[in-house]
């Protein structure tokens, strides 16, 4: 994919925020935890919500991994209009690569921005943006990115 592709792709509700280096080697944008919560609509922002109590409440450094990019494909998808194929080209980095090591790392430190913002009281007015309910959505994507599949490999 080009930089032609980043901007070809960009949903009309594009929200600016911390942009991550990709598979394709190209500066993609996810969007910042206010806007999110400033522009969600009501089912996103309950998928939001369950995202990021995902990766609070993950057992170990592999489910851990697992919610970060759940919440990562969810902020592509708020920000950009990609396929599948898309997805995969975008997030196929190569096993145990310096690539690899720093996406996690920088993914790790967004999605840490993300939960600091949902503990702050002002990003809690909302009862919707950030409650507490039931893991049925967490569980969905887990059990997603469990199962091979050959859109992920």
């Amino acid at each position: 994919m080009s930089r032609d592709k980043e901007l070809a792709s960009r949903r009309s509700t594009f929200r600016g925020g911390s942009g991550i280096l990709l598979a394709d080697d190209r500066v993609w944008n996810l969007p910042a935890p206010a806007a999110v919560v400033r522009t969600a609509e009501a089912e996103n922002a309950v998928h939001y919500s369950e995202l990021l109590r995902a990766v609070r409440e993950a057992d170990g450094e592999s489910d851990r991994g697992l919610a970060e990019l759940a919440l990562a494909i969810f902020l592509l998808g708020l920000n950009y209009d990609l396929s599948a194929a898309d997805l995969q080209e975008l997030l196929a980095f190569e096993p145990e690569s310096a690539a690899l090591h720093d996406w996690r790392r920088n993914l790790s430190e967004i999605v840490a921005s993300h939960l600091e913002f949902s503990r702050r009281p002002s990003a809690r007015s909302d009862p919707e943006m950030f409650h507490h309910g039931g893991p049925r959505l967490f569980s969905r994507w887990l059990a997603w990115l469990r199962v091979p599949s050959p859109v992920r490999r």
